[in-house]
């Protein structure tokens, strides 16, 4: 048992190192333009059309475009492929930008001006959707908390699962910082879907380090660990597969939320069994 040597406290040195690293990459986390606002242009082809991305990016360098992303989704059912270029608002005369980069993706693919379809987020819009984002995720925590502390009525425990959440979420951004995965829309709501998934096996753990009294701590940290490994485990799995079948199938939303999410569970299990593990041994046997 990882637990029963006389070092076991610093086993929490690396859940605190990793969450100073993710402080200090969380503002390098790029911004998709339904948060910063921009334009999406969008164009769909029969699938036998056969452009990468690299050829769509090399015929917009000299627009000089800010935040500049592009990517395909195939859809096999249907027979046909999306091509999505997006910019940031910051790039210029929006318009007049819009209008060249429909001729150049039009002559590219092989479509007609017409079947290019463009979309625009304007500035403010986006700024409200990010506003409502991060009052959805301060929500979030602050409901768990008072879920968690109706549970186990004491501080502590309470504040242990807490700070285990956060340093998931933290450990998500610090992933999509590495990959330059985009704060979307899509990924807010994967890491609104993250804190749920990380409480679990915290709960559980504190459940049974705290609540139960059969045998020592050591056993019961074994138990919930056993448990807990299984249910991430499980989890981080389903997930793996969904995300390289999303990649797959160039469905890119999915590839961010299912990434996000793979980020924030394996760091989940850092912060549960390296952190919060440590901290509620200590804490048990020095109540006790």
């Amino acid at each position: 048992m990882i637990y029963s040597n006389k070092y076991y406290k610093y086993y929490i040195l690396i859940p605190i190192t990793l969450a100073i690293v993710s402080i200090l990459l969380v503002p390098s986390v790029p911004r998709a333009v339904d948060i910063t606002g921009g334009t999406s242009i969008t164009a769909v082809v029969p699938v036998s059309v056969n452009v990468d991305e690299s050829e769509i990016r090399t015929t917009l360098t000299s627009l000089k475009l800010k935040d500049l992303r592009i990517s395909i989704a195939e859809n096999p059912l249907s027979n046909q492929k999306m091509y999505i270029v997006e910019f940031s608002s910051e790039s210029g005369n929006t318009t007049e930008i819009s209008g060249t980069i429909k001729e150049k993706l039009a002559s590219l693919l092989g479509v007609n001006t017409k079947d290019v379809n463009t979309q625009e987020i304007g500035p403010s819009v986006g700024k409200m959707f990010w506003d409502s984002s991060i009052r959805a995720l301060i929500f979030a925590f602050l409901f768990m908390g008072a879920v968690v502390f109706l549970t186990f009525r004491e501080i502590a425990p309470s504040t242990y699962v807490i700070s285990a959440a956060i340093l998931d979420v933290l450990y998500a951004l610090l992933g999509m910082a590495i990959f330059r995965i985009p704060l979307s829309l899509a990924t807010m709501a994967a890491l609104l879907m993250l804190i749920g998934y990380s409480v679990d096996t915290d709960i559980l753990l504190t459940n049974r380090v705290v609540k139960r009294k059969e045998g020592d701590v050591d056993s019961r940290i074994a138990s919930a660990m056993k448990t807990g490994l299984t249910m991430t485990g499980t989890t981080i799995t389903a997930l793996f597969v969904m995300t390289v079948a999303a990649w797959v199938l160039h469905t890119q939303v999915l590839v961010w939320i299912g990434a996000a999410l793979l980020f924030g569970l394996v760091g989940d299990l850092i912060s549960t069994w390296l952190m919060n593990a440590v901290i509620l041994k200590w804490w048990v046997t020095r109540k006790s």
